[in-house]
């Protein structure tokens, strides 16, 4: 059986620039893009409009123009992308997936965390060699239904209060082994718990001890990769006692025990 539904998706590229310094002028012709800057800040102009800056985390579509954007002051920009082109990359922006406003190209994203993982998600996906051309595409339509959830709630949330959960959240990713009291956490906020808890997931899309989780998890699934380190010593080192309960947990994560994780990497490198 041979799958249409999906076709009509050409990939170019994607990449991830983690502290870029660069300022790009491009001229994209029959090509579409997903640019999303998970910290830092960008200077944006599209046909020759005055450049505004955009503080992180935002994300603005490329389409066929003139676009001048990223940083010549020195600062930096955390820029995740994917390129790619086809007649179904113009029927998103008929059906309003992609946005070619040229006055406004950059919006706000208030799941932050939630973006990075499904855009990372993606981009390791169609770096896989195994990829399945038809998931990667479906893969595709539902990061640009995020981006339009992101859109549709731009005025919801004080940009003080995002910025202040991302900070708690590279702050949990840097020391994930630590015992969080996100009781304590919500009290700097000022917030009841429930309060604290409801912001968070609005930012991140998940609740702060799943986060925690997924912080841990995906240190692990990294730590794994050295065969010198036990599995206690990898579940030592992202907080977990148990060497039983960090097993139920990363298979219940990634769908693979650790020992059959470490058995895949061994095979892929």
């Amino acid at each position: 059986m041979t799958l249409k539904h999906f076709n009509g998706i050409d990939w170019i590229n994607n990449g991830h620039g983690p502290k870029s310094r660069t300022f790009n002028i491009r001229d994209f012709e029959n090509r579409y893009g997903i640019n999303y800057v998970h910290e830092g800040a960008i200077d944006m102009s599209v046909d020759g409009s005055s450049r505004v800056r955009y503080e992180a985390p935002c994300a603005w579509f490329t389409f066929p123009g003139h676009f001048e954007y990223g940083r010549d002051d020195g600062g930096f920009w955390d820029n995740r992308y994917i390129n790619f082109s086809g007649p179904r990359a113009a029927g998103y922006i008929q059906s309003g997936l992609i946005i070619t406003d040229r006055q406004h190209p950059v919006f706000t994203v208030h799941e932050a965390e939630r973006l990075r993982a499904a855009f990372d998600e993606l981009r390791n996906y169609l770096n896989d060699y195994r990829m399945n051309y038809h998931r990667s595409v479906y893969m595709l339509e539902g990061l640009l239904l995020l981006l339009a959830e992101q859109r549709a709630r731009n005025t919801m949330l004080p940009p003080k209060r995002t910025h202040a959960v991302l900070e708690l959240c590279r702050g949990i990713h840097a020391s994930c082994a630590r015992d969080w009291d996100f009781e304590r956490e919500a009290m700097k906020f000022g917030l009841s718990y429930t309060a604290f808890r409801r912001l968070f997931r609005s930012v991140t899309g998940y609740a702060p001890h799943q986060f925690l989780i997924n912080a841990r998890m995906e240190k692990a699934s990294k730590l794994l990769k050295d065969e010198r380190r036990s599995y206690e010593d990898v579940a030592s080192a992202v907080g977990i006692a148990d060497v039983y309960y960090f097993s139920r947990i990363f298979k219940r994560h990634y769908h693979l025990s650790p020992r059959a994780w470490r058995e895949e990497m061994r095979g892929e490198s």
